[in-house]
């Protein structure tokens, strides 16, 4: 019975797959660990958003994610909402094949924070689920490589009110500063610089107390660039 909903689940609409993830979860393994037939619709979630990708590119350019953003929302909440099996694979899937500077320029920029944030969503549950998971801090240390870029384009999001992502994401660099003594590259530096200037502005204070925090001096903004 669950390996014919699996394989059901590649071909249903969005909104009877939503209807379908909560019973069939509970006929899994709970609490996030890896099985085979978990696994095994995880991959097929990851195939739907694929497809989806391939139709919003194909729809518009600039793209606006319109199918994508609803198939992400499922295999999130199948992930961190159901536990249906380990994160890993979609976090490997977000950081090659979403999250890279070249896929991320085709995007409208509503759809481009979109993917940061929903991205950012899975980092915060690895970081408090997963916290020394070897695989998974290869994910989020790949996420810190690109967050120069990614910074810059939340950055604009300052002027309103800041994007959830923006905190997690510098916790990540934190993370990754603490453990490993890593050095912040120079134009990651400079976006920081920048990011920090542009918060001391904005008018939404509780955000801007916790963003600031993290940018203080004697974690990522150091007088030299070896802290």
């Amino acid at each position: 019975m669950l390996d014919s909903l699996i394989g059901v689940v590649a071909q249903v609409e969005w909104l009877d797959l939503s209807n379908m993830l909560y019973p069939i979860s509970l006929a899994l393994p709970s609490n996030s660990v890896s099985s085979p037939k978990g696994d095994a619709l995880l991959q097929t979630l990851l195939s739907r958003i694929s497809r989806a990708v391939r139709n919003d590119l194909k729809a518009k350019s600039p793209a606006v994610l319109k199918e994508t953003r609803k198939e992400i929302s499922s295999a999130l909440d199948a992930v961190v909402s159901y536990g249906i099996t380990s994160p890993l694979a979609l976090f490997r899937y977000f950081c090659n094949s979403l999250s890279g500077k070249l896929f991320l320029q085709q995007l409208e920029p509503e759809s481009q924070n979109l993917i940061i944030e929903e991205m950012s969503h899975l980092i915060d549950f690895c970081q408090k689920s997963f916290p020394s998971d070897p695989e998974i801090l290869v994910c989020q240390w790949k996420v810190v490589d690109a967050c120069s870029y990614l910074l810059e384009v939340l950055e604009p999001s300052l002027a309103q009110k800041p994007s959830s992502a923006l905190p997690i994401l510098l916790r990540a660099c934190l993370n990754r500063k603490n453990s490993q003594g890593w050095t912040i590259t120079p134009n990651l530096r400079t976006v920081l610089e920048k990011l920090k200037a542009d918060i001391e502005k904005s008018p939404f204070q509780e955000s801007k107390r916790d963003i600031l925090k993290m940018l203080m001096v004697r974690f990522l903004l150091c007088t030299s660039y070896i802290c």
